[in-house]
């Protein structure tokens, strides 16, 4: 088609000319009759060197995904239903919330995620509640012209005990018109004004029926190529330059960027996923992830490209190997590691970033034991660290809030169990032994409650200490722990008490 294109028009008709080595599908015609890139129409991208930012406030644009929201912008906004396509992790939802924002000036969004436990009732009750009624027997938006509804993992709408999929039959009826059934008032009430976006993935097998699926103009999002660099290294580098890094320890960021894509296509590759491991699902999420984790790095304690390289491999193992089932899966990663590593940071001293253990984490000041925080902090961090924490300091912020390599396991160990007495003085008494094992993974529960948004699965045998663990971890962090009873299984929504 673009040797047709190429044949069919040249530089004289038009604009319609393709430019350099671009193929039709790099670009498309504008209103004036002109064949403009793709590229052309990528946003730029500011990066905040917030450390704070949440995972989802930041959408880096890429030419895969300026074209994806162009083309849904354009269907949603002539009310055209319009359904991404995906691996799970691929940036589906991310890409869909762009599409809806850049909709024009007077639609309203909606979104309605399913789940195991939605059914029809469910799905019409959150769309009533966006709905008011425009005459007899007829509901449309509240206050808007249009109402455009993302609707979000349809792969996880529960069947019946046939089959039968009454969320999504509903879906259906509305996107042509019908609306549903009142049971209260004994009529039929159409809804007007409504689109949908919706998003798929089919894994595990799971897809929805043909009759829906037709309805849809339905839009594939590839899986992570070298789009992933782009996004780690806007990421990555803006942050380190925004951070008050030096100049050679910023231009890391495409290096770091590399080697997280090469050790992400090796992970994808050696863990697949199975009936014993269902959660080996590798995408976008977890290069995400480690570019979010990145933006922890501190200047006056990762400044150096040997310190830099040997933060992002502590990363990246907390990323992946964290949800290895088995120990023997463990060790296989650590080999990918020390592989990768060796390849793409060559040029460091290999011995000082693969030394074990390879530990980092953020311990909050607490007087313990009738000693000041300041002096049972000072014997596990580094002079450097407390130089750094009187600058935080000055400013108001936390003293000892920065995330730092713990090089001493005893004393580390020794903090870990004066923050365990601090609980036994003011909670149920926690009979735990903190070896080291149990040590790292406090320190691996406190990286990810002490994060904003940060959501833990702790997996493992009964008895072994999960929720022990996870009280410990949260009282470090000053958060309050609750425990949802087992009364009930749901709610008015379906989601589980």
């Amino acid at each position: 088609f673009s040797l047709w294109w190429r044949e069919a028009f040249g530089p004289s008709d038009g604009g319609l000319a393709l430019i350099g080595d671009c193929e039709v599908f790099d670009g498309f015609v504008d209103r004036t009759g002109k064949f403009v890139p793709w590229g052309g129409m990528m946003p730029q991208l500011f990066v905040s060197c917030s450390i704070n930012a949440g995972p989802g406030e930041v959408f880096v644009p890429t030419i895969e995904t300026t074209r994806l929201c162009f083309v849904s912008r354009t269907l949603l906004t002539r009310a055209s239903p319009v359904l991404l396509v995906g691996p799970p992790g691929n940036g589906k939802s991310a890409l869909a919330r762009a599409a809806l924002a850049a909709l024009p000036e007077g639609a309203a969004t909606a979104r309605v995620s399913f789940h195991a436990c939605t059914d029809a009732p469910a799905f019409r009750a959150k769309l009533e509640a966006r709905l008011e009624a425009r005459s007899s027997g007829h509901l449309g938006p509240r206050g808007s012209a249009r109402l455009v509804c993302l609707v979000d993992d349809l792969h996880l709408c529960p069947a019946g005990r046939h089959g039968e999929r009454p969320a999504l039959s509903l879906l259906r009826a509305l996107i042509d018109g019908y609306g549903w059934w009142d049971h209260r008032r004994r009529s039929q009430q159409r809804v007007h004004g409504m689109a949908f976006c919706g998003a798929l993935s089919p894994a595990g097998g799971k897809r929805i029926c043909s009759k829906l699926q037709r309805r849809f103009a339905m839009l594939s999002v590839p899986p992570v190529d070298g789009s992933g660099l782009a996004i780690f290294s806007a990421l990555v580098g803006g942050y380190l330059g925004r951070g008050g890094f030096e100049a050679h320890v910023v231009a890391m960021a495409p290096m770091i960027g590399a080697a997280t894509i090469a050790l992400h296509a090796e992970v994808g590759a050696a863990f697949v996923t199975s009936t014993t491991t269902p959660h080996y699902v590798w995408g976008l999420r977890e290069i995400c992830a480690v570019a979010r984790s990145m933006c922890d790095a501190v200047a006056e304690l990762h400044g150096t490209r040997q310190r830099l390289a040997r933060f992002w491999l502590h990363e990246v193992s907390r990323v992946y190997s964290d949800r290895l089932a088995t120990e023997s899966d463990a060790a296989h990663f650590a080999d990918i590691a020390r592989r990768v590593t060796r390849a793409h940071f060559e040029e460091l001293d290999q011995t000082e970033l693969l030394r074990a253990p390879l530990l980092y984490g953020r311990l909050p000041p607490l007087p313990v034991r009738g000693e000041l925080a300041r002096s049972a902090a000072s014997s596990i961090v580094s002079t450097e660290l407390r130089r750094t924490a009187t600058r935080r300091r000055a400013k108001g912020a936390d003293s000892l809030a920065a995330y730092v390599e713990l090089r001493d396991t005893c004393r580390t160990r020794d903090r870990l169990e004066a923050w365990l007495d601090a609980f036994n003085a003011r909670h149920t008494q926690l009979r735990l032994v903190l070896f080291d094992e149990a040590a790292a993974h406090i320190l691996r529960l406190c990286r990810i409650v002490q994060r904003g948004g940060g959501n833990l699965l702790l997996v493992s045998t009964g008895g072994s200490g999960r929720t022990s663990l996870a009280r410990l971890a949260a009282f470090m962090a000053g958060l309050h722990l609750a425990e949802p009873g087992l009364s009930g299984c749901g709610s008015e929504d379906g989601e589980g008490a």
